[in-house]
């Protein structure tokens, strides 16, 4: 009974598959999906040629060395826009090693700028500075290109550090020149009598006997006797020295002086040689 019951089954299913495909269009049976097959695109990568160019070095020993680098290529064109890796040694230490990135940007007044990263190492010695830099990458977000030339190395010797300038001594202040309070005339007298012996013994034979006076200053000397005397520089004993001669004057006459030298100077009369005096010149 149940194997009859599975064979009916069976025909029914057979059945409706056959009306299906009876009914069905033959305009409307599916035909197979064509797929097509997409192309791949090869993205070729410029090579660029970049060599670091450092700037102006200044190394001396003692004080930080700060490196600075643009790159160029074959043509000394700047390329822009390349990341880096610097990294210098001094004796087998390691003073700077730094990731960086050239490249330009624009000011507040929308001018288009280079930067230029600055690297600083720690303070040197004496000894050679090995420097060395790795270009890692050029260009940004698709504009992107490989570096044929990618490392730089050089190596500088620092300068001894330079001897601290001595301090200049200060030069002395002059001492302001003190007023003499010497008077810059004067006046000198051959007295009454002085031609006559005795005079010397008191040293009145010139009145003032022995003066001082400044640089500069003209002494006069009045014959103030009856008789004639000279004024003349020198002595009685060594006789004339040539400075000053008053020749014979007579009385009520004068004779006059400037002394322009520092120094002590004798004098007498020629014709009463016991009349002597002196002048002292400062």
């Amino acid at each position: 009974m149940n194997f009859s019951y599975g064979i009916i089954a069976v025909v029914g299913i057979l059945v409706a598959v056959s009306i299906g495909f009876i009914v069905q269009s033959p305009y409307e049976i599916i035909e197979p999906r064509i797929v097509e097959e997409k192309s791949k695109v090869e993205v070729s990568i410029q090579e660029i040629p970049v060599t670091p160019r450092l700037m102006s070095l200044n190394a001396i020993e003692g004080n930080v060395l700060e490196i600075e680098s643009e790159f160029v290529d074959d043509n000394d064109e700047i390329v822009n826009h390349v990341f880096y890796t610097i990294h210098a040694t001094q004796d087998g230490n390691e003073i700077l090693h730094e990731e960086s990135h050239r490249h330009t940007t624009f000011d507040d007044s929308g001018n288009l700028v280079e930067l230029y990263p600055i690297h600083k190492t720690t303070p040197l010695t004496d000894s050679d500075v090995n420097i060395k830099i790795l270009v890692t990458g050029l260009g940004h977000g698709d504009n992107i290109a490989t570096s044929i030339t990618s490392e730089y190395e050089m190596t500088i010797t620092p300068e001894p550090t330079p001897e601290p300038e001595p301090t200049p001594e200060p030069e002395p202040t002059p001492e302001p020149e003190q007023q003499s309070d010497l008077p810059m005339s004067l006046t000198i007298s051959a007295p009454d009598g002085s031609g006559v012996p005795g005079c010397e013994t008191t040293n009145e034979c010139y009145i003032p006997y022995d003066v001082t006076v400044a640089i500069g200053t003209t002494v006069t000397w009045n014959n103030d006797d009856t008789a004639a005397h000279t004024v003349t520089s020198g002595s009685p004993s060594d006789g004339p020295d040539g400075l000053f001669d008053s020749s014979i004057f007579m009385a009520g006459s004068t004779f006059e002086f400037t002394f322009n030298e520092a120094g002590s100077y004798d004098y007498f009369c020629m014709v009463h040689p016991w009349m002597i005096g002196f002048v002292d010149v400062v």
